[in-house]
């Protein structure tokens, strides 16, 4: 059965959410203004924001538990990959409402991340369960370093001016 967070840990990552979703209002999102154009765009940024947060601030913390400990590296990976796949799904479909709401972004960098995440799901996640460590672990290491290029690429996206 899952068990809920500690409060003092459940506090934290409400507030850190919460100034995730409060960057809406700073940036491209809030270009809508007072509209329900502009709610619907910073509706889109915040689930954009915290699924990528939940889908990428897991994954090294998945990483350090499969090599530390294998077998409750793996227990947590069986618990984390259908969150981190509705997370990430979330992810596309709030990036191609982005990409709508500011046409002209690249979504390559986006693919190439969700690819890697396919293949750490359907592929190394079954070779986890069969013992193999190595190829589980290369594939969770390359989904980090692949998120975290989008991430430092979004950075970029995020202080440059929107084509219009």
């Amino acid at each position: 059965a899952a068990t809920a967070l500690p409060r003092p840990f459940a506090a934290t990552a409400f507030l850190a959410g919460a100034l995730l979703v409060s960057q809406a209002w700073l940036g491209h999102a809030a270009e809508g203004g007072d509209t329900a154009y502009g709610w619907a765009m910073i509706a889109s940024y915040a689930v954009h924001v915290l699924a990528g947060a939940l889908w990428l601030g897991g994954l090294p913390v998945l990483l350090f538990c499969l090599v530390v400990d294998r077998v409750a590296g793996f227990a947590l990976l069986r618990r984390f990959s259908g969150i981190a796949t509705a997370a990430a799904l979330a992810v596309v479909a709030s990036g191609a409402a982005n990409t709508a709401f500011h046409a002209g972004l690249d979504a390559r960098a986006l693919a190439a991340s969700m690819s890697i995440a396919a293949v750490t799901r359907f592929v190394a996640m079954p070779r986890l369960r069969r013992g193999g460590r190595t190829g589980g672990v290369r594939a969770i290491a390359c989904e980090t370093a692949a998120g975290l290029l989008v991430l430092a690429g979004a950075a970029v996206l995020g202080i440059t001016p929107p084509p219009r």
